[in-house]
């Protein structure tokens, strides 16, 4: 008789499960021999211990006490790593089962802090009598006002003396240059009135006092009672500034030969009329006027009859509000705030409604059972479609929530922002009630619409089918694998591709969500160009120039700046270098401001996309992964499995999110375009590589969460029957 060859020896088996306080006792002292070639049943009442015992034996639990050994190797000492190995080759298991924000926030940024500056603007012009037309001449006589008073469609008429300076600014080298405005005698003017943020009006009998438009001021240090030298009509003179103030006439401060604000070239300021006049041998006389127009007229007619009354003074054409350079840049900018407030939400509402899709789908399909179950006790198909939509509608009122609240904060900073370049007295921030509903409504609506599919689902599932447990997928040899590569390619590696064809338009779902996050001539005015003398003629100047362009040697630059300070004739100077550099500091902080909004959405929008892909993908595989790891497979093996998949969904994505990024910049290059100013379309190889950069990163930190979830999967309980 042969000696039966002992498989597994146990010696006085235990184990406890602490639950509190209470410890339950699974097994207590067992004792058994199990031989090669022995079948053997074990039976008994549920709660006996069955499972835990095959658990401990199998490797996937330990015990609390005694011994268990395998051919002689004891599984008690054993390490994770070695059980890991046990169960991929001494094992076999029979299994018993089958296997909102960001959107909100840029609309409501964008809403809010377009309606908040009109708001202020239209406040401002109307307390400080922004007037509705500009007109610039030669020399007229002071009894030419009351002509113009008695033009139809005209109501109000203030004339003034106005004229370019060239400006001394103490510690200053560069050349500045400014506009000098006359106040009336009775001090504040009719129209275009100031707000004196200090100090005082100058007096208008002086020659020695102004007030300061604010920008120059700040941008210089410069304070109530400071020195500041001006060429006035040739002449150097000295002034001391009274006050320090705002105009709606200059919202933004700006040269009319600059591309962009310059606050420390260019500057505003006002003196007393009689001594202006005098400066300027204007006295009896104005060279400038601004009107109000009569309610109901008509402004091109009174346009054109103010032209024809000056045009023997040598008038150089009135124009309306609309092509005053202050307001004109800062309608400008409004309009492009409302193309980034159409563009940009509707990029994040849709990737938003693509999450909740996905996220929703896979709620609906935990609670199969629970919704057949209700269905079975007399629910209907409307109650079950309700239950799923309120529990989307709640989602997107706390999206809603969060969006309006971050939307506000964001919104107040950026309005701070452009306060900085356009002045304005105190920024009156507002929110109306209408852009929180239409907040609500756009949340609502994408919410419903990304999440309609699968409530439908949910809703139209017979009892009987949703009963049953989830089949098992069905898996079968892929494209690839039958082009021939099948051979090159390892177990995990076949699994990963075969998941990718089983589920193409979830795959391709994911590689379009991914790819949503990877997005990212003369242009300045428009000019005229025409024969020199014949322009003279038009302009009744002689033969004359009013401009010059020069180039300068680098090292004799300085030198030439203060040469042409010092003409009397040159009226200013505009430095191409400080043009450019300048443009890039003023336009510096609101750009760098949409850039970040742009990319902390972008980072959002991957890592949300990413990591829910990852999300979703374990948990509908979570037994399957747990059934290989009980099987023998390693850490590494099924988080290769599962993280190879979305890793090459990620990099499928990049090159089409290139695409759509590039074809996004164009058109937004196109919307953000005007007769002002047209913006180039250029993607650098550095724009690409952020963009690649960040949606990897996402991918990587997702992972990483995704990994540690796989670290500490439970094998135990994949054993059990789904319930």
């Amino acid at each position: 008789m042969s000696v039966r060859e002992t498989v597994f020896q146990v010696y006085g088996l235990t184990k406890v499960y602490r639950m509190g306080e209470v410890e339950v006792h699974a097994l207590r002292g067992v004792d058994l021999e199990l031989y090669q070639g022995e079948m053997v049943v074990f039976l008994g009442p549920s709660g006996s211990g069955k499972s835990t015992f095959l658990n401990i034996l199998g490797g996937l639990d330990t015990a609390t006490g005694g011994r268990v050994s395998y051919r002689g190797r004891d599984l008690s000492k054993a390490t994770e790593a070695e059980l890991t190995e046990y169960r991929r080759f001494h094992v076999g298991f029979v299994f018993q089962f089958y296997n909102l924000i960001p959107s909100l926030t840029a609309f409501v940024m964008f809403i809010s802090t377009i309606d908040s500056l009109d708001l202020t603007r239209q406040g401002y012009y109307r307390e400080y009598g922004f007037c509705h037309l500009f007109a610039r001449l030669k020399r007229a006589p002071a009894g030419v006002k009351s002509q113009l008073e008695g033009i139809l469609g005209v109501d109000r008429v203030e004339t003034r003396v106005a004229a370019e300076v060239k400006l001394d600014v103490p510690g200053f080298a560069e050349p500045v240059t400014g506009r000098m405005i006359s106040l009336p005698e009775g001090g504040m003017p009719a129209l275009n009135r100031l707000f004196l943020r200090k100090g005082r009006l100058p007096d208008p009998f002086r020659d020695d006092e102004a007030v300061l438009s604010e920008t120059f001021a700040q941008a210089h240090g410069l304070d109530i009672g400071d020195p500041l030298g001006a060429v006035i009509n040739g002449r150097w003179q000295r002034l001391v500034i009274t006050g320090v103030g705002l105009s709606p006439e200059f919202v933004l401060q700006m040269s009319p030969e600059a591309i962009s604000p310059d606050f420390k070239r260019y500057g505003i300021l006002w003196m007393g009329c009689e001594a202006l006049a005098r400066a300027y041998d204007m006295d009896g006389a104005f060279n400038d006027v601004v009107l109000t127009l009569s309610p109901g007229a008509r402004e091109q007619d009174v346009i054109t009859r103010i032209d024809r009354l000056l045009d023997r003074y040598g008038g150089l054409g009135a124009y309306g509000r609309e092509d005053q350079l202050s307001h004109r840049l800062m309608s400008n900018e409004f309009r492009q705030l409302r193309t980034c407030a159409r563009i940009f939400p509707v990029i994040f509402i849709s990737v938003s409604a693509f999450l909740l899709n996905v996220v929703v789908s896979r709620i609906v399909s935990t609670q199969r059972e629970q919704v057949a179950t209700l269905k079975a006790f007399g629910y209907t198909n409307l109650h079950i479609g309700l239950h799923d939509t309120k529990l989307v509608v709640l989602i997107a009122l706390a999206g809603t929530a969060g969006g309006v609240l971050v939307g506000v904060w964001l919104g107040k900073v950026l309005g701070a922002i452009y306060m900085e370049i356009y002045r304005f007295p105190p920024l009156e921030y507002t929110l109306r009630p209408a852009v929180v509903v239409y907040a609500a409504l756009i949340s609502l609506g994408s919410a419903l619409l990304g999440a309609a599919h699968a409530v439908w689902r949910a809703a139209g599932q017979p009892p009987a089918e949703a009963l049953r447990p989830e089949p098992p997928a069905r898996y079968r040899v892929s494209m690839v694998e039958r082009a021939g590569a099948g051979r090159f390619l390892g177990g995990p590696t076949k699994m990963i591709v075969r998941s990718i064809e089983r589920r193409p338009l979830r795959s391709l779902l994911s590689v379009f969500g991914i790819a949503i996050a990877c997005f990212t001539r003369q242009y300045i005015g428009l000019m005229g160009f025409m024969d020199r003398r014949a322009l003279n003629r038009l302009m009744r100047e002689g033969d004359a120039v009013s401009g010059a362009l020069l180039t300068a040697d680098p090292l004799h630059a300085k030198a030439l700046h203060r040469s042409l300070v010092a003409m009397p004739r040159v009226r200013g100077t505009v430095v191409r270098r400080d043009e450019v550099r300048n443009f890039f500091d003023t336009q510096a902080e609101p750009l760098l401001f949409f850039t970040f909004i742009a990319m902390l959405t972008a980072c959002s929008i991957s890592f949300g996309v990413v990591y829910n892909s990852m999300r979703i993908a374990l948990s509908e595989r979570v037994r399957e992964l747990s059934s290989l790891r009980v099987l023998g497979y390693t850490r590494g093996e099924i988080s290769y499995i599962l993280l190879g998949e979305l890793g090459l969904l990620t990099l499928a994505a990049i090159p089409p999110g290139f695409l759509l990024g590039q074809g996004l910049c164009a058109y937004i290059a196109h919307a953000l375009a005007s007769d002002i100013f047209r913006v180039p379309f250029m993607l650098s190889s550095r724009t690409y590589a952020v963009s690649a950069a960040v949606v990897i990163t996402s991918a990587l930190v997702s992972g990483l969460i995704v990994r540690h979830r796989l670290d500490h999967l439970d094998l135990v309980e994949v054993l059990k029957t789904k319930e």
